[in-house]
Order: structure tokens, then sequence, then C-alpha cells
């Protein structure tokens, strides 16, 4: 019959840790993290775009551009025709913001490709007219278990509900590492927390 190719059924998983540094690999902090390195594809270094920023550099990840060329230039930004664009806020959410690049869901829905997004910086816009076929406004109160579960969820979609991307953020580490730092207690746990969701997805 017409049965789908198992290349179009494979489903590519990107995940953020936003904010996690670069020696917490292979540190032995993260085990699930490090089997996924040692047994994948990893990168030796990256290099972020400028500025290093949560916004910019998640859209940089999905467009292929430097924020100097799609326009998310910071977290928090004024423009005199849109007004003040604040990161998780609102304004995030209004597609005018990011309309100066398309990131992957965006082209893979225009091509009838469906994708899953969760939480992901420019997730909750209408960018050129797409949304990801599956997504969540942010809601910081979501903890890792349950943004695992929801991923779970859609990779268990028949082949032919289910998304041949998803994206999923993971914010707790940047959240606990800002409040009280790198290597504080909450952001240790928030690296064991993160990394236990990795183990289960």
């Amino acid at each position: 019959g017409n049965a789908p190719s198992p290349a179009s059924r494979t489903t590519v998983v990107l995940v953020s840790i936003d904010a996690l540094r670069a020696d917490a690999l292979g540190s032995g902090a993260m085990p699930a993290l490090d089997a996924i390195a040692v047994d994948g594809v990893r990168a030796r270094w990256m290099n972020p775009s400028y500025p290093t920023l949560t916004f910019p550099n998640h859209y940089t990840l999905v467009t292929g551009l430097r924020p100097d060329q799609h326009g998310m230039v910071h977290n928090r930004m004024r423009d005199d025709a849109l007004g003040q664009f604040v990161s998780k806020d609102a304004s995030a959410a209004d597609g005018r913001w990011w309309s100066g690049g398309e990131p992957l869901w965006a082209t893979m829905e225009r091509e009838g490709q469906r994708t899953a997004v969760l939480f992901w910086p420019g997730s909750a816009a209408e960018i050129h007219g797409e949304r990801p076929s599956q997504w969540r406004p942010f809601d910081r109160t979501v903890r890792v278990d349950a943004r695992v579960r929801q991923a779970l969820a859609w990779l268990d979609l028949p082949a032919a509900r289910r998304p041949r991307f998803i994206a999923v953020y993971f914010d707790q580490y940047d959240v606990a590492a800002h409040a009280c730092g790198a290597h504080c207690p909450d952001a240790i746990a928030a690296e064991r927390e993160v990394d236990a969701g990795l183990a289960t997805l």
C-alpha cells in the first residue's frame, strides 16, 4: 500500500536547557545528558549569537539567522510602532516581533509537515501566517516531568498525526541560576530535575 516510508516517520526532537553551563556536560552532574553526548552526536564547541540572551539565541537556533538579521535582538525591547517587548510576557505572542526570520516549524507547517513546540521562544506567536500544529502558551509552573510527558504524548501519536519536529524548552536551571548562582543548591537541583526528564525522554 501507501505506508509512509521510514524517513517520513522520523521525528527530530530539539531540547534546550536554558543557560546550562558548558562544563556541565561530561562533569557527571547530568548522567543522562552525558549518555546522550557519548552515544549520539555532539559539537565540540558552540559560538553563541550576540547578545547571549535567551530569546535572541533560541530564535537563531530555529531560523539559522543572527539576531541582527531576524530582529529578536534582546529579551526586552522597545519599538516606536510596536511598543514594548518583554520576554515570556503577552508581547511575546505578537508575531510582528518575530517576522524578521522564519522558524523551522513555520517552514515545515507551510510544507504540510506537522510540528509541536513546547514553550520555545517564538512558538506562541503566529509567524508569517503559521503556527506549530501543537503548542502551548508559556507557563513557568509546568514542571520538567509534565513537559516530558507532553513530548512523549506527541511522539506517541499515530504516524499520520505525529509531528516531524518537536522542540521542548526547559528554563528551570536558568531561573534557579539567576536567583542564586550557577552552583547553588537550587541550580544543582534543577540540573538533576532536567536530567531525570532527559532520561525519561
